[in-house]
């Protein structure tokens, strides 16, 4: 038996498997989440130099089998927030690729900003999360426009796991 990782605890200090039991509902540990938030920022790391396609794949994949192994131990509020802090990462990824301004412009102009718009946002000294966050460009790169791209959604994901049936209606009544 290993001593380190062995110890006598009352259950509120317990944790096994990046998991741990706070009020009687299970849930992941800090510890989890922050190494799941630092794989996905290693991911996403904006000097990576891979192609945005290779990234969604890689991100897609590793967010399916995280979510699932910590499924139990995520509430909806915390699906969501990581969601939008994903969308946000992977905003700031699209931004840094296309680099210069004059490609910026073009991207923007494509995904149906206006031309007064484009010039705000493509000649902005702000840096790249800052700009992730820039109503123009979300507007540009909406959540349904990085479905497209291949980017999961947690949000759905953690919906699904839980109600595999859908949701329930109710009756009338």
């Amino acid at each position: 038996m290993n001593e380190a990782k062995s110890r006598v605890v009352r259950l509120a200090e317990a944790s096994f498997l990046g998991f741990e039991i706070v009020r009687r509902k299970v849930r992941w540990t800090g510890k989890s989440q922050s190494q799941f938030k630092a794989k996905v920022t290693e991911i996403t790391k904006r000097t990576r130099g891979h192609s945005p396609k290779s990234v969604v794949a890689e991100l897609a994949s590793y967010l399916r089998g995280a979510f699932n192994y910590y499924r139990l131990g995520i509430g909806y509020g915390e699906a969501r927030e990581l969601d939008s802090w994903v969308r946000r990462r992977m905003r700031l990824y699209y931004w840094k690729q296309w680099g210069r301004p004059r490609t910026r412009r073009r991207k923007l102009l494509k995904l149906g900003i206006g031309r007064e718009e484009v010039h705000m946002a493509s000649r902005s000294r702000k840096g790249h999360w800052r700009m992730s966050h820039n109503s123009i460009v979300q507007r540009a790169m909406t959540d349904a426009w990085l479905a497209e791209q291949g980017v999961p959604s947690l949000e759905k994901q953690w919906v699904s796991i839980r109600y595999p049936d859908g949701p329930k209606e109710s009756k009338p009544g």
